[in-house]
């Protein structure tokens, strides 16, 4: 028979489960920015085209759902919770990471297509504006960003996609650099089409502060809705006082230190393993890097004062930071 400490017990995780999953949804409602749609660039791809790629996108969905068939309903929703949370963290990285100028205020972060999430791998283009004429910088710098949520204690997939993006950028098993078939730059919209040969790196957070992170952007959705104000008003609630919090928290929240080592870490180690290359290929990829990294850089000093506190033990830091300390 169950004692009460465990019901008791079960019943908190319960509610932090469900509380976790209203958030969840709360996000994916009202994510803030919609992402980059293929029926957008029929002009360039033409109707023929946009409609193979999402029945491509179809194929794709219905084997994964095919696949979970053979699981257990406990295995079943802890991968579509996964899924769920991942995409969260996707939007509040290039909505709200945007908004509170995470990556610095000459940064754009854009969710790609449906598409190129499935069949490129890449989740979020963070761009940076060109910059003045007496800096060489006329053009913008581009990451192609993969978005991870991994579970606690569970990172072996971000590995895989290390692993993976270190064989694209030298060229191992014939890999090559992703590309975004239907972009549009947030900086400039007339600039859209394909675009080749993007740097990628994998970000994320582990489970346990997307889910603190995802309360902080929900909270703060719920107050733009007029009728959650209303009520949290009428609970005694200053809302005007708990959105400057919840903002300032965002502003200085300790998840874009995490984003920036991640970054930072992943770059510097693609610099060691291209270190003896000098074909001109993996040339043009040193410069582009170099570039990125110039970029992160200027921004380091806005980030001096923000505390990492407990997510400097974050699973998904720690587990690029471990990899990209290795000798290449």
């Amino acid at each position: 028979m169950m004692n009460d400490k465990n019901f008791f017990a079960n019943l908190d995780r319960g509610l932090i489960i469900e509380q976790n999953r209203q958030n969840a949804e709360v996000i994916l409602k009202n994510p803030g920015k919609t992402r980059i749609k293929e029926g957008d660039f029929k002009d360039i791809f033409g109707e023929k085209t946009i409609t193979d790629d999402a029945n491509f996108v179809n194929r794709l969905q219905d084997k994964f759902d095919s696949q979970l068939r053979h699981l257990d309903s406990k295995s079943i929703e802890k991968i579509r919770d996964g899924k769920k949370r991942s995409e969260v963290l996707e939007i509040i990285i290039a909505v709200d990471g945007e908004r509170y100028e995470w990556a610095g205020d000459k940064a754009r972060l854009s969710r790609t297509s449906r598409f190129d999430d499935l069949a490129n791998g890449v989740d979020i283009i963070l761009e940076f504006t060109p910059g003045e004429e007496n800096d060489n910088k006329n053009t913008a710098d581009r990451l192609a960003l993969g978005v991870d949520a991994s579970s606690n204690g569970d990172t072996y997939a971000l590995r895989e996609n290390l692993e993976r993006n270190i064989q694209k950028l030298s060229g191992q098993k014939n890999q090559k650099l992703p590309e975004v078939k239907y972009f549009q730059s947030a900086i400039d919209k007339s600039n859209r089409g394909q675009l080749k040969n993007v740097i990628p790196v994998v970000i994320g957070l582990d489970s346990t502060h997307v889910n603190e992170l995802m309360k902080i952007c929900a909270s703060l959705r719920n107050l733009t809705n007029i009728k959650s104000r209303e009520s949290l008003k009428n609970l005694g609630t200053d809302t005007e006082a708990l959105q400057t919090e919840l903002e300032e928290k965002l502003k200085n929240h300790p998840a874009q230190v995490v984003i920036y080592r991640q970054m930072v870490a992943q770059l510097t180690y693609y610099l060691k393993i291209l270190k003896y290359t000098n074909n001109p290929v993996t040339k043009d990829y040193k410069l582009k890097i170099n570039s990125i990294l110039e970029r992160l850089y200027q921004i380091k000093e806005s980030k001096k004062n923000i505390p990492i506190d407990n997510y400097a033990d974050d699973e998904v830091l720690t587990a690029i930071e471990e990899i990209t300390s290795m000798s290449s």
